[in-house]
């Protein structure tokens, strides 16, 4: 390990400085939990929380998740309609496919 030596303004929190560092040192995978939780004396579990803001944003842009969803449900919450089998063979047929599955396979891993 090497030693840094920073120097912050009189008016920031040491401690929550240091925290802030050792936990993106964590998070990048730079210090393992326990030396996070040594250089900073927080719980080893402290950094296995996000940081506050991003746990804010989190909680605005999810959604409780719900024990069990059948299929039935999801696609009704989904309005799922379905392929429609004619359309699709419409479709194929004016493609004109002329290579067989294994060449199309083929193709793809190329």
């Amino acid at each position: 390990m090497k030693t840094l030596t920073i120097t912050i303004p009189d008016t920031e929190d040491t401690k929550a400085v240091l925290g802030e560092v050792a936990q993106q040192l964590y998070h990048n995978g730079l210090l393992t939990v326990e030396q996070a939780a040594d250089l900073t004396e927080y719980a080893e579990n402290y950094f296995g929380t996000l940081p506050e803001h991003t746990q804010k944003l989190l909680q605005e842009i999810t959604k409780p998740m719900q024990a069990t969803l059948t299929v039935e449900e999801m696609i009704q919450r989904q309005n799922y309609k379905g392929i429609n089998r004619q359309e699709l063979d419409r479709i194929a047929h004016e493609m004109d496919i002329q290579e067989s599955y294994e060449e199309l396979v083929a193709m793809l891993t190329k």
